[in-house]
């Protein structure tokens, strides 16, 4: 089995939700202090993550957001090293993991009538010219590339992204892609072609190979990432836009559209802004539960927008409605100098508690940990500096 320290860090990433708004930095905050690209077995993943975690605390008094962030990314740590890789019957390593689900997301997707074309899957060092300069993960070349650039149509992966379940979900995307390409490969994948790949692609494609708690974290750390490309948060609100057309169709109706192409799509997104996308032409059927839930927790449910600098969020962690800030300084272990002002910032900028003199006067944090411990998943959230 192999996996590096960086690939398991992110397998436990996606079994687990932190406070880190941006898992990027998060691990690469982490490669400052050690190396990550060293192989590591699956049983031996939560040693290393406490001994990590106790290596980077900060135990001192806390002066600001350096500091705070130790804290934070100890914390975090300590919760991933509580997952246990070795008990997930992983694959032999990340490139496997994408190899051996390919036939269980092709029979899913075909199942609801899409027609899978026939292609390769490559993982490649650099993507072909000329999109070699581009920082995607993956992305699916199709005709119009084949006959413009010469690039045979299919998925390609960069080795030096591929994650654990990650590049699973992200196989069953560009598989939509394949798909719609073959329709009218001259006409632009981009806007609702991204939101349908996710709805039917990442979320119904994936659950075939993954569970609806990984592809929740999934969605939160990538399409609700804090400070991520401007990108994602198109695939988010496409993604929305695409969850309308399956409230009403279904994943039949998603799967006719995917069937008439690009060009169908383009409409269907203007008909969407124009509100009359109820008038489309499309067969309704098939609101897959499972597929529902995933989609209602990430287009409906998450609130992405508690996330702070981290000695904000350390400090709104301990806010209790009657609670001297002395206290809260105390709590924290933060120096009452370093949070004077920077607790009143926070107050002002989350609206989550009133300062009232020298105490809280009143605070919604103890409703938010609660609503965390209740779902799994970490609202109020640190970005990493």
């Amino acid at each position: 089995m192999s996996y590096t320290r960086r690939e398991l860090l992110y397998c436990t990433l996606y079994m687990s939700s932190c406070r880190a708004a941006n898992i990027d930095r998060f691990v690469e905050f982490l490669g400052e202090h050690t190396d990550l690209d060293g192989e590591i077995h699956p049983a031996e993943f939560g040693a290393f993550a406490r001994e990590l975690a106790a290596r980077i605390d900060f135990t001192g008094m806390i002066e600001g957001d350096e500091d705070a962030q130790r804290s934070l990314v100890a914390e975090d740590l300590r919760q991933l090293a509580a997952v246990d890789p070795a008990g997930m019957d992983l694959p032999e390593s990340v490139e496997q993991g994408i190899m051996d689900s390919e036939a269980a997301i092709t029979r899913r997707l075909e199942s609801i009538g899409i027609k899978i074309p026939s292609f390769t899957l490559s993982i490649v060092d650099t993507f072909p010219q000329p999109f070699d300069g581009f920082d995607w993960a993956a992305f699916a070349p199709d005709q119009e590339d084949e006959e413009k650039f010469g690039i045979p149509r299919g998925v390609y992966f960069r080795r030096d992204r591929l994650r654990p379940f990650f590049s699973q979900a992200l196989y069953a995307h560009e598989v939509i892609h394949t798909a719609t390409g073959e329709i009218d490969p001259d006409v632009y994948a981009a806007g609702l072609e991204e939101g349908i790949a996710e709805v039917v692609g990442t979320c119904y494609g994936g659950l075939s190979v993954l569970t609806p708690q990984v592809l929740k974290n999934i969605l939160v750390y990538g399409r609700h990432g804090v400070e991520r490309p401007h990108i994602w948060s198109l695939y988010r609100d496409h993604t929305r836009q695409a969850f309308a057309l399956f409230l009403e169709f279904g994943l039949e109706g998603l799967a006719t559209l995917i069937s008439r192409g690009r060009a169908a799509i383009h409409e269907a997104a203007a008909a969407i802004l124009a509100g009359t996308y109820h008038q489309l032409p499309l067969p309704r059927g098939n609101i897959d539960e499972q597929t529902r839930d995933v989609l209602e927790f990430a287009c409906l449910g998450y609130v992405p927008s508690h996330a702070y600098s981290p000695l904000e969020c350390l400090m709104a962690t301990k806010v209790e409605s009657g609670r001297e800030l002395a206290e809260v300084y105390a709590e924290a272990n933060i120096d009452p100098e370093a949070g004077a002002d920077r607790i009143r910032t926070a107050s002002s900028r989350s609206a989550l508690f009133m300062i009232d003199d020298r105490a809280i006067g009143y605070s919604i944090v103890g409703r938010l940990l609660a609503a965390e411990r209740q779902s799994g998943f970490r609202l109020l959230r640190y970005v990493p500096v």
